[in-house]
């Protein structure tokens, strides 16, 4: 299909496009959700525990896997990060550690949660803790997954195989 014009209409945050075209006398109107738009595997991973991000970090490479991770400490700066990209970049992800320094990982899952832009990411908790009043927490804010940090490389390598699907 060839179009002799087209134009193009984004929302304020870039959510979302219109395109408009025209062929063959014919018009064409396509709306593009944020999921069309943002092509990029990118996984936002919050945890102030250098060592876990190192070990993301290799297992991903060890695995394989054509992700982009960015790091972050904490939950404060994962909604700076956000508030920072236009939402034609926001990851296809959020992984959060519970505990963490300034704002943790319950607190940040639900500011994402009441947050219209944010609320579509799929939020994973990944924490050392196997509580099952946390999992039930987290559950009910919206977490899409609660996992319990591994101890070896190995285990760390099927979560993020895990993990891959998610993704979109």
């Amino acid at each position: 299909m060839r179009f002799s014009k087209r134009i193009y209409f984004f929302n304020l945050k870039k959510e979302f496009c219109f395109i408009f075209a025209q062929t063959k006398n014919v018009p064409y109107l396509q709306l593009l959700t944020l999921q069309t738009v943002n092509q990029e595997k990118l996984v936002l991973y919050a945890d102030d525990d250098t060592d876990d991000r190192g070990w993301v970090s290799e297992a991903c490479m060890a695995a394989g896997s054509s992700i982009k991770i960015d790091f972050v400490e904490n939950g404060k700066q994962v909604l700076d990060y956000l508030e920072a990209i236009p939402t034609t970049q926001l990851p296809s992800l959020i992984v959060l550690d519970l505990n963490m320094p300034e704002m943790d990982g319950r607190q940040t899952l639900q500011q994402l949660k009441s947050n219209p832009f944010y609320k579509q990411i799929p939020v994973v908790i990944v924490t050392t803790s196997s509580n099952k009043i946390d999992k039930e927490v987290c559950s009910r804010l919206g977490a899409a997954l609660y996992l319990t940090k591994p101890d070896t490389h190995a285990e760390w390598q099927k979560i993020i195989q895990q993990l891959e699907p998610m993704i979109k």
